[in-house]
């Protein structure tokens, strides 16, 4: 047998891992030497112990509770005691112990003592889960073939076998049964660390218990949500949509996934995006197909193309037949050039967008050309001022707008990262003649999700992800009234209701030791509530951006996410004519994010104009490469920016409202002040760098605020920048 790279990794890291434990206790103690069962009567709910932030851990699901752990240990004949803060006994393996009668203040420690100290001390730290269901996952083969076998490969090719049982919060088994797949994926989601897998079970199952007999399915997806620390987003989205009354919807549900016997967090347990009764109930094409090409392997049939008479490219199986009705069911996806072209039929507009044709997977020449015409001229019509020239149709013709007036508003809302470009399902079912958006797909990188500084986390300001297809759209007067109503009359109503609150609480036990897991340091509170605050913040702004939105004003727009009734549109506009401030790309401006040292550099560097000289700089941290290298030399050159005392010129980190001024004052060398306006300000004896900023406020370039208020040790927005900067530019 050949062994990968990645098996000898494997093997390596668990020698070390062995080895680690043996030094540390004098003998090896390993996972499986103390243990529980979430259900001793199912094997598969084994809980080995393990590590987590450093400590051997076992993670309890919401069935089993503190009075109540049956511990096992395999210590073979050794006297054994275990001992907490209240007391000490004999270790009995197998018995039930009340972890209260060991512990107190709710810190469940137990450490493990060899009377003849064949083995040191170690200590295991009990954390206990609430509200949600588990899942275990089992593999059948977990030496060869077990999670990290799975997660090896970038392509997601590694498919075991096993099975899964799921258990209720109270204890009941959901189910318990083969699986005859455990798999890798997502896209992106895939290259973190926490992974999403996909499992089919052995026969159809509801493991949602929705009580409705069409959700019974085989292929369900654990969604690890990595990218999503308040873990929140994808449920909040989905469940909005359904209540606005989408036609097609993803059924969910948080649940504490084990793995093998290891605890790997907080999952998002969902079904697939794939026709069926129950996901996206249409006529099943895929089958017509099988029947219209009796004895013929069409998986197998060589892949063509072919060019619509509108324009859009496509590719098809060759030589493959069709049933008699080809207007439906499609399910198509909106999706990157790259990830389209890893699929077998898809087709491209005449306007770059590709589209992959997720069901039938296997489709003919006259199906694949019938649904890339209707997309194209729909397509068409949405560019075309909602008309499309050719056929005089309107763009509601070929979609339902109340579908897509939802969609657009719960990507604008959420600003998620994917609006009209990936992960954007559109269906149609057979003898309709409009095609349907949803079911809605993939928001862990909305709302909050990501880095802190990153417009998209701003509750102000329309989206910087909105595609241009998106941007046409909204210059359809009809879609933009749709849109105001849509807002009103359905979605406020349902983000008043506030249900994401009882899922906060809901989540909280399990979202802790989630974070604990694979965030250690960051407290999962502190995510949902800027998810709430977000969202709040959201409501109020959605209805004054939806009002910028006539055309008079949005096609009046330097930059897409800059509107001519924000305080700082002129502002932005002027400082962009001068030369001093560029948008973040050709269309977007980004007015919302903070101000990293690079961008001041860089924005003074700008201002100068005529003969610039340099200094020959020595940071650590600034390279000939990097885009702001000539700005941080000159800026030493004036003697307006410095490093600091480790070297370092630090370009990326954020700037407060008083350094700018700082930096402003010693671009004009400085001049002499003699008043005394801080006292003015409410926060005015928190300044700093008092003459400088006596000397903005006497030339007006820094205001205060309706607070009356300075803000000094607040961090720098590009909006504020561009507001100062023409400010400054008046100064003699």
């Amino acid at each position: 047998m050949t062994m990968t790279g990645a098996s000898i990794k494997r093997i390596i890291l668990c020698f070390l891992f062995a080895t680690a434990l043996l030094l540390i206790s004098g003998n090896c103690v390993s996972a499986e030497e103390v243990y529980t069962f979430s259900d001793e009567s199912v094997s598969e709910t084994r809980i080995n112990m393990q590590v987590i932030n450093g400590e051997n851990t076992i993670v309890l699901p919401s069935s089993v509770k503190p009075d109540s752990v049956i511990l096992y240990g395999d210590f073979e004949d050794r006297a054994v005691i275990v001992k907490g803060a209240l007391k000490a006994e004999t270790f009995s393996s197998g018995n039930k112990m009340n972890l209260n009668d060991f512990c107190k203040d709710g810190e469940y420690i137990l450490t493990f003592s060899d009377k003849n100290k064949i083995f040191a001390d170690f200590t295991v730290r009990f954390l206990f889960s609430e509200n949600i269901p588990a899942v275990f996952l089992v593999s059948d083969n977990p030496q060869e073939n077990g999670r990290l076998w799975v997660e090896e490969p970038a392509d997601k090719s590694n498919k075991a076998t096993g099975n899964i049982v799921m258990q209720k919060e109270n204890g009941e088994i959901v189910h318990s049964g083969a699986l005859t797949q455990i798999k890798g994926r997502g896209n992106s989601t895939w290259m973190q660390v926490k992974k999403p897998y996909q499992i089919k079970t052995d026969k159809k199952v509801d493991l949602l218990e929705t009580g409705d007999d069409n959700n019974k399915s085989k292929t369900w997806l654990l969604l690890a949500n990595y990218m999503d620390q308040s873990l929140l987003s994808n449920s909040i989205v989905l469940s909005w949509g359904k209540s606005m009354g989408m036609r097609t919807n993803i059924e969910s549900t948080p649940v504490d996934l084990y793995y093998d016997g290891e605890y790997r967090g907080n999952y998002l347990l969902a079904e697939k995006v794939e026709l069926g009764d129950g996901r996206v109930s249409i006529t099943d094409l895929e089958e017509k197909n099988e029947e219209a090409n009796e004895g013929t392997d069409i998986e197998k049939l060589p892949i063509g193309s072919g060019k619509t008479k509108n324009g859009a490219t496509f590719t098809y199986c060759e030589n493959m037949a069709s049933p008699d009705d080809i207007t439906g069911g499609y399910l198509l996806e909106m999706d990157y050039e790259s990830r389209a072209k890893e699929e077998v039929c898809y087709f491209c507009s005449t306007r770059g967008q590709y589209v992959v044709v997720k069901s039938p997977e296997y489709a003919s020449r006259e199906e694949m050309e019938y649904i890339a015409t209707l997309y194209q001229e729909y397509e068409d019509a949405v560019y075309n001022g909602g008309k499309n020239p050719a056929t005089g149709k309107m763009y509601t013709d070929y979609v339902d707008a109340d579908s897509l007036a939802s969609y657009y508003l719960l990507n604008e809302f959420s600003k998620a990262r994917d609006f009209f470009q990936s992960s954007a399902y559109l269906h149609k079912d057979a003898g309709e003649e409009k095609m349907y958006m949803g079911p809605l797909w993939d928001y862990d990188q909305s709302f909050i999700s990501g880095k802190s500084d990153k417009v998209g986390e701003h509750p102000r300001g329309a989206s910087i992800h909105n595609a241009d297809f998106g941007v046409k759209l909204v210059e359809i007067e009809s879609f933009r009234a749709l849109l105001k109503t849509t807002y009103k009359e359905k979605m406020l109503p349902v983000i008043n209701s506030n249900t994401w609150d009882s899922e906060i609480e809901t989540l909280k036990a399990s979202a802790d030791i989630n974070a604990l897991m694979w965030y250690p340091g960051t407290k999962w509170e502190t995510k949902a509530e800027a998810l709430q605050l977000f969202i709040k913040e959201r409501t109020y702004y959605m209805a004054d951006l939806l009002n910028k939105y006539p055309e008079e004003n949005y096609s009046d727009c330097r930059f897409k996410d800059v509107f001519p009734l924000d305080w700082f549109y002129g502002d932005v506009n002027k400082t962009n004519s001068l030369g001093f401030m560029n948008g973040i790309s050709k269309d977007y401006f980004d007015p919302y994010s903070n101000v990293k040292r690079s961008e001041i550099a860089q924005v003074l560097y700008n201002i100068k104009s005529g003969k610039k000289a340099y200094s020959n700089i020595n940071y650590s941290d600034v390279t000939q490469t990097d885009w702001f290298y000539n700005a941080v030399r000159w800026v030493t050159h004036e003697k307006i920016m410095y490093g600091n005392e480790t070297g370092e010129f630090e370009p990326d980190r954020l700037i407060t409202r008083e350094e700018l001024v700082v930096c402003l004052y010693k671009y004009k060398k400085e001049p002499k002040v003699n008043t005394d306006n801080l006292k003015n300000f409410a926060d005015g004896s928190e300044v700093s760098s008092r003459n400088a900023m006596e000397w903005a406020i006497n030339n007006n370039i820094i205001l205060g605020d309706t607070h009356q208020k300075l803000n000094p040790k607040t961090k720098l927005t590009r909006a504020e920048l561009a507001a100062i900067l023409v400010r400054f530019n008046k100064v003699k």
